[in-house]
């Protein structure tokens, strides 16, 4: 659409120019100043993105990842973040990992936390202990020195972990862009097939992952969901959305998801 605008400016500029070729100089400037603002607003619009294969609303790690995992398949992906941070609680502070067996976790992660790793070998990259004094206190999971993952970091560098693993990817993030939560989902029949945002700019795409903590796209789509805590759980609905699952122990299950919540346990059996 931009490359049209521009195509269509300097048609009419050319134009312009020959018809008025004779008349005074000042009444062709008028003329083609006239034109300026239409150059103005393709220059600085928003810029805009074709169809995509994959549409991520929320950049948090689960986000991150999936975008990541989808352009590595060899389909497009575009990112879109509501603030201008990616992350999430990743990078928002929470960096020690709770972590138990090591073994267990692989693919994306273990190469967030390899790349944490090779970071931290950098002896520079330590200022106020070594890091031979860190490994010695074996803290949060960080027995060895040469085990090949790092399992605590600072928030700037899972920062800068994503971003170059986006980049990579290549993989384009959209920043500061939040659901329109009244209107924003648009369906044809009941698959998603694009989504608007506050500002009026709208995405399209083939398939459509929600990956925010707060779950605005999937009550927006009013799609069903399940929320657990270990061997509680219960289907939910579309309203009820906002619960989270420590909450579900603490929720007053109605007799139809009571009996929703009996045939899920009697499958986990």
């Amino acid at each position: 659409r931009r490359l049209m605008a521009i195509r269509f400016f300097f048609h009419r500029t050319a134009q312009t120019i020959l018809r008025v070729a004779k008349q005074p100089l000042l009444r062709w400037g008028a003329r083609t100043m006239k034109l300026l603002p239409t150059l103005l607003l393709v220059l600085f619009a928003a810029p805009t993105f074709a169809a995509a294969d994959v549409v991520i609303y929320g950049g948090t790690s689960g986000g991150v990842a999936a975008a990541i995992q989808t352009a590595r398949m060899g389909k497009t992906a575009v990112l879109i973040e509501p603030t201008k941070f990616l992350g999430g609680l990743t990078t928002g502070g929470l960096g020690a990992t709770d972590i138990g067996n090591k073994k267990a976790i692989g693919g994306i992660s273990r190469e967030f936390y390899s790349r944490v790793f090779k970071y931290y070998a950098d002896d520079s990259k330590w200022t106020a202990q070594t890091r031979a004094e860190y490994y010695a206190k074996k803290a949060h999971g960080n027995t060895s020195a040469n085990e090949g993952t790092m399992w605590t970091f600072e928030p700037h560098v899972a920062s800068q972990i994503y971003a170059g693993m986006l980049k990579e990817a290549d993989v384009p993030v959209v920043f500061g862009e939040r659901l329109d939560l009244k209107s924003g989902v648009i369906k044809d029949g009941t698959r998603v097939t694009k989504i608007m945002m506050e500002s009026g700019r709208a995405f399209e795409g083939k398939m459509f992952i929600d990956a925010t903590y707060e779950g605005d796209l999937m009550a927006a789509a009013k799609v069903g969901y399940i929320v657990k805590h270990r061997a509680i759980g219960f289907v939910a609905n579309a309203e009820t959305i906002g619960v989270f699952a420590f909450a579900a122990v603490r929720t007053r299950v109605s007799s139809e998801k009571t009996s929703s919540l009996q045939k899920l346990r009697h499958r986990e059996r």
